[in-house]
């Protein structure tokens, strides 16, 4: 029997992710199509429209996780700041009233209109927002179990996020946003009081936000609570149990015509559950859990600790964004918005992930590269001058200074 170093079974594992990603999206495209259809064919644009949109968003994101691909990924260290002012940046100007190009949509302010295209930078942001933590962490070192001169410093970049995310409002990504800074300041070290506290009040604070100025969000909990017969949570509970053991066939499920809103996005795995059965949204089940597994495995193998927290982070977005999808339909949890990744339809949750994926797989590439240099940008200058003494920069190993 051949053996293979530790290093071949990481590429091994990273090509099996690679492939299983390609089975996703082939699947999401199939899925969109049978879910869409109908009603894509009744408002006269055809019963392929919404699956040449999908089609077009997969070549894009493909394109740009194999361009991604190419890209030396401590470059993303490096420039941690200008993905922070861009992700900021962009974050506000969705939220200001541009004629043609930002606006209301159901009462939520997150896309920018260009031209046929709507784009969603919160989906971005969740990218942006793990490439900058992770950065922040490896400069910090050893501080981070410092509250003031390390904890806080890592709060800064992860609150103008999530707020400016949960006035749009998004309140399920403002949710999962938090949830990733919280596993990624855990393994990298924070102290757990520090992360208890600050957390805690954090989330309690974020929710009584949103239930004081967000009707649908009360709303949204009530349903859970005490669903109706009419609403989404239910409607996808009684698709996704009506396929049985084998399911309807594919194409033959009854929801997606009128009876099931959002069937081929936030609620697809109502329908595949209703077409495909219990076999194949099993199916679907398993083959995320083979994704998380071997992209557990090129974890272990990752030695320079900056591309070891990106790629935690990519695959806890994948996995913990396929855990709310698949939550809301089994009404485990309240209807947030988050969509099945690499099969419900949207471009910009397309295009964001497969950036995010060409990232890991980089990363994978080169597991042990050296840590990478950083140099003190202006506004790190600017706290270290005014507010820090020299005994709180003591670097930790992966902090090189140029």
């Amino acid at each position: 029997m051949e053996a293979f170093t530790a290093k071949e079974e990481m590429q091994r594992s990273a090509r099996t992710f690679f492939v299983l990603i390609l089975v996703l999206v082939g699947i999401g495209l199939v899925m969109v199509y049978s879910a869409s259809g109908v009603k894509s064919a009744r408002a006269g644009y055809g019963d392929m429209h919404l699956l040449l949109h999908q089609s077009v968003k997969a070549a894009l994101g493909l394109f740009a996780m194999l361009t991604v691909m190419r890209i030396n990924y401590l470059w993303f260290a490096r420039h941690h700041m200008m993905i922070l002012f861009i992700v900021l940046g962009t974050l506000i100007l969705v939220l200001i009233p541009i004629p043609g190009l930002t606006g209301a949509v159901n009462g939520a302010w997150r896309w920018f209109r260009i031209g046929p295209f709507m784009i969603q930078p919160s989906e971005f942001a969740k990218l942006g927002l793990i490439i900058v933590l992770a950065s922040l962490i490896v400069r910090i070192g050893d501080r981070i179990e410092n509250f003031l001169h390390g904890f806080c410093p890592l709060l800064l970049a992860v609150a103008p996020i999530c707020f400016l995310t949960l006035v749009e409002p998004d309140f399920g990504t403002c949710v999962l946003m938090a949830a990733l800074a919280a596993v990624m300041l855990v393994i990298g070290g924070t102290r757990i009081y520090h992360f208890i506290i600050v957390f805690t009040c954090g989330m309690v604070l974020m929710v009584l936000f949103a239930l004081s100025n967000f009707d649908h969000i009360l709303r949204r909990i009530m349903e859970f609570i005490c669903p109706p017969e009419t609403g989404h949570v239910s409607l996808g509970l009684t698709a996704l149990g009506s396929g049985g053991m084998f399911g309807e066939g594919l194409g033959g499920g009854l929801s997606k015509l009128y009876f099931l809103p959002l069937c081929e996005s936030d609620f697809i795995f109502a329908v595949i559950g209703e077409e495909l059965g219990f076999v194949g949204a099993s199916a679907i089940l398993l083959v995320f859990v083979m994704l998380v597994y071997h992209g557990m495995k090129v974890l272990m193998g990752i030695k320079n600790r900056f591309g070891f927290l990106v790629a935690l982070g990519i695959l806890l977005l994948i996995s913990t964004q396929a855990i709310m999808n698949i939550a809301v339909v089994l009404r485990v949890a309240p209807a947030k918005g988050i969509a099945l990744p690499f099969i419900s339809s949207g471009g910009s949750s397309m295009l964001a992930l497969m950036i995010g994926v060409g990232i890991f797989l980089r990363i994978a590439q080169e597991p042990d590269l050296a840590p990478p240099k950083f140099k003190d940008d202006p506004v790190t200058l600017f706290f270290r001058k005014r507010f820090v003494t020299t005994k709180h920069f003591t670097r930790g190993d992966d902090y090189v200074r140029s």
